[in-house]
C-alpha cells in the first residue's frame, strides 16, 4: 500500500482533534470537545472535515494542490483566533494552558502548508 505525506499529516490532524487542546489543572478540552461546546467553537469542525476529505481523496489515489493549503491554513487561522478572541482575559501566558493536540495540530498544519505550497515534497511512502 502506497501513503503520501499528504495523507499522513491528514491522519495527525484527525489524530491531534482529540487530544487535549487546552489543560487547566486537571481539566482538558480536545478540539473536538470545543467544537462542540458552543456556536463559535463549531467552526473547528472544519479542521477534521478538511483532513477527511483530504484523506478520501488520497484514498482515490488523487491530489489537489488547494486543498493542501486549506487543510493547512484553515487550523492555523483558526487556532490563531480562537487564542485572540476566545481566550478573553486568562491569567499568565497562553502556552501555560496549550496541550500537546494544538502543538501536533500546528506543526502538521505548517507542514501541510508547506506540501501544498511545493516547498515540502508529498512524497509516495510504502508499506
Amino acid at each position: 500500500m502506497k501513503v503520501r505525506l499528504d495523507t499522513v499529516l491528514a491522519g495527525l490532524l484527525l489524530l491531534a482533534f482529540i487530544l487535549p487542546w487546552f489543560s487547566f489543572g486537571p481539566f482538558s478540552m480536545s478540539g473536538l470537545t470545543l467544537a462542540t461546546s458552543g456556536l463559535r467553537g463549531i467552526l473547528l469542525l472544519l479542521i477534521p472535515a478538511s483532513a477527511i476529505f483530504l484523506l478520501y481523496k488520497g484514498y482515490l489515489g488523487e491530489s489537489d494542490k488547494k486543498l493542501q493549503i486549506a487543510t493547512g491554513a484553515i487550523p492555523l487561522v483558526l487556532i490563531a483566533l480562537n487564542m485572540l478572541f476566545g481566550m478573553g482575559d486568562a491569567p499568565g501566558s497562553i502556552f501555560s494552558f496549550l496541550g500537546l493536540g494544538v502543538y501536533i495540530t500546528i506543526i502538521a498544519a505548517v507542514a501541510m502548508l508547506l506540501v501544498g505550497l511545493g516547498k515540502i515534497e508529498n512524497k509516495t511512502f510504502k508499506e
